[in-house]
């Protein structure tokens, strides 16, 4: 019999996304109970100590032994309480040194957005302004006004898209570099100069729409001049409810060009993007059932490539693209598996425990995948291999419970969801220091990392942010998207 595909179903199959503790309901079976152990006779009750019987049989040697262990026992408890305060005191102080606060997310009031005919969300608004951070570490970069049909608009474009990268403060020219760039209905000719030497660092012809082009050729004025990937031309996918069914969309890094990729009337969850950004892989319950399909985004085909019986959910592409991690319960117990992107063949078990594994996310060199799992208790964050029989490490973090994590493009940190004071935050592990700290103060959860390694886009209380985990600053990244949630940026 189909399973009828609910919010409870979805809850039941991702047993240990953050909205819910339903999973503790639905997977209880596979659980240990622990019963009280009942006295036998070979458990002997306490014996009773008799003072006054064991004063009156001692000696006179063993009554000094007695007082001077006392005296010394008292010396030593007086020595520790001395040593305590004076570690206490300054430390004390030290703690009391006042700190900057740190900005939480503010989602600005907006109307809930109508439904176009499309179902895709209604563009009610403009996108939210990205959060400025001044410094003398900016990189300079005059934009000389782009000419042709929409260069206002274009130049309006590349200059937030520099300025969203954090490392980038647009000036007018002259400056160190300049940019200079003119849009036709074709696409866009960039060039961009260093005039303290003359060189040209970029000369380029972009095609497509004039936006695509322009959030290209500022990917490349970024990496000219800060040597770090740009993420203007990023995409982030994510899953709204808008509709009335949880659908899979995506749109721009600047919350433009929303596009709906999902019609089922159903179940859509955890989108991933290949590394190449020309596939998704999700979850869906199309069938009745939850089933793993790869949507083509050139062409719009769709195959289901994972369809065992029981949960087929979670997968994520390996860098070269051949490979899916994810969880499947075929076997009785959800498990993580490593199988063939193209589908069929011989999924190999990675995980065998009582618990629930879920949500893996590959590293940058293929040979690792961090995941979360419940079997000892709580969900807490593990690294294995890629190969089977390979002996998970459980991560130290910040909180008991911890979810959803995505390793950033560099290997160098993995963002997560942890939960604290019982409200979600994103959180983010050094990987090389075996540190974690708490990157949000206001909410958050599926946060997953742009390409330049030091932004996250996340969701909190159904729209989207981005963060930089650098100065823990978070941007609304447009207003009237609500309903949003599970979302995932092209790299």
């Amino acid at each position: 019999m189909a399973i009828v595909a609910t919010a409870a179903t979805e809850q039941a199959f991702c047993p240990l996304h953050p909205a819910g503790s339903l999973y503790k309901q639905t997977l209880s079976a596979r659980y240990l109970h622990l019963h009280p152990t009942p006295l036998t006779s070979s458990m002997q009750p306490p014996c009773r100590i008799d003072l006054p019987e064991m004063l009156r049989r001692a000696s006179p040697a063993d009554m000094l032994r007695v007082v001077i262990a006392g005296i010394a026992t008292v010396a030593m408890l007086v020595a520790l309480l001395l040593l305590m305060a004076a570690v206490a005191f300054p430390a004390r102080a030290q703690q009391e040194i006042p700190t900057a606060p740190v900005a939480a997310p503010a989602a600005p009031a907006a109307e809930e957005p109508t439904p176009s005919p499309s179902g895709t969300p209604a563009s009610a608004g403009a996108p939210g302004e990205t959060i400025q951070v001044t410094g003398a570490a900016k990189v300079s970069v005059g934009i000389t006004p782009i000419t042709g049909p929409d260069g206002a608009g274009a130049t309006s474009v590349l200059q937030a898209d520099l300025r969203r990268s954090q490392l980038i403060e647009p000036v007018p020219a002259p400056a160190k570099y300049v940019a200079t760039a003119q849009v036709s209905g074709s696409g866009l000719s960039g060039k961009l100069v260093d005039t303290a030497t003359q060189r040209v660092l970029v000369n380029k012809s972009y095609a497509g729409t004039w936006r695509e082009a322009v959030h290209q050729f500022a990917d490349d004025i970024t990496f000219a001049t800060t040597g770090v990937p740009g993420f203007a031309s990023s995409k982030i996918a994510f899953v709204s409810n808008s509709t009335g069914s949880k659908e899979l969309y995506i749109m721009d890094i600047d919350g433009q060009n929303v596009r709906q990729l999902t019609s089922d009337n159903t179940i859509s969850s955890g989108p991933a993007w290949s590394r190449d950004n020309s596939m998704l892989a999700y979850t869906s319950y199309k069938s009745g059932y939850p089933d793993v399909y790869i949507i083509r985004l050139a062409s719009g085909q769709r195959s289901r490539v994972a369809y065992f019986p029981g949960i087929n959910s979670g997968a994520a592409f390996s860098p070269d693209g051949t490979r899916l991690a994810l969880t499947l319960s075929k076997d009785g117990n959800p498990e993580l598996y490593i199988m063939s992107a193209a589908g069929g063949g011989n999924p190999v078990r990675l995980t065998r425990t009582r618990g629930a594994e879920t949500s893996p996310s590959w590293s940058p060199t293929g040979d690792r995948i961090v995941y979360c799992s419940d079997d000892r208790g709580s969900p807490q964050l593990f690294i294995t291999t890629t190969t089977a029989g390979g002996t998970p490490e459980k991560l130290t973090l910040n909180s008991t419970f911890t979810t959803e994590p995505d390793w950033s493009p560099d290997g160098r940190k993995i963002t997560y969801t942890l939960r604290s004071g019982g409200v979600f935050q994103i959180g983010v592990y050094d990987v090389a220091s075996r540190t974690s700290a708490q990157a949000t103060t206001g909410g958050g959860q599926d946060s997953t990392w742009a390409r330049d390694s030091r932004h996250v886009v996340y969701t909190n209380n159904g729209q989207v942010f981005l963060l930089d985990t650098v100065t823990r600053q978070s941007t609304l990244i447009r207003g009237d998207l609500k309903g949003c949630g599970e979302v995932a940026i092209s790299k």
